[in-house]
């Protein structure tokens, strides 16, 4: 699989890939959303394979303030459903550490959901540790 940095042309792909786990993100806002991350030196990174993005990966880097240490945040993570199983998560796992080491962070996070069974166990399989809760309050719109 080749990784390289995500580009605006590539939004409907990801925004297919969103789909699959239940977000319904269009094109357009993927696009918007690209841009965002550029602009804030946050990344998102495509796996290829057979020419076809098959898997994104998309990183924000920010100083946590209760102990002033740089951390990364993978905010989504998704391989294509045909290609799960194949070692493509765990390339971008690791794209996403080395990323985290260039940035000086100290540690690398992603949230998942409670359900997800089994991504929460290949997580810990690849050394992440389960350590809080993530409490949501949704804010309407007005």
């Amino acid at each position: 699989m080749n990784i390289r940095v995500a580009r605006t042309e590539d939004s409907q792909h990801i925004s297919a890939l969103m789909h699959q786990l239940g977000y319904q993100i269009s094109t357009p806002k993927v696009a918007e959303m690209i841009n965002n991350h550029q602009q804030h030196n946050d990344d998102i990174y495509v796996g290829i394979q057979r020419n076809k993005i098959c898997a994104v990966i998309v990183l924000i880097y920010f100083t946590y303030f209760p102990d002033a240490q740089k951390l990364c945040r993978i905010t989504a993570l998704v391989v294509d459903e045909k290609f799960r199983g194949k070692g493509l998560g765990t390339a971008l796992l690791n794209r996403a550490r080395d990323s985290a080491i260039q940035q000086g962070c100290s540690s690398l996070e992603l949230t998942t959901n409670m359900r997800r069974h089994n991504t929460h166990a290949y997580y810990e399989h690849l050394g992440f540790e389960k350590t809080s809760y993530k409490f949501v309050m949704s804010i309407p719109e007005e």
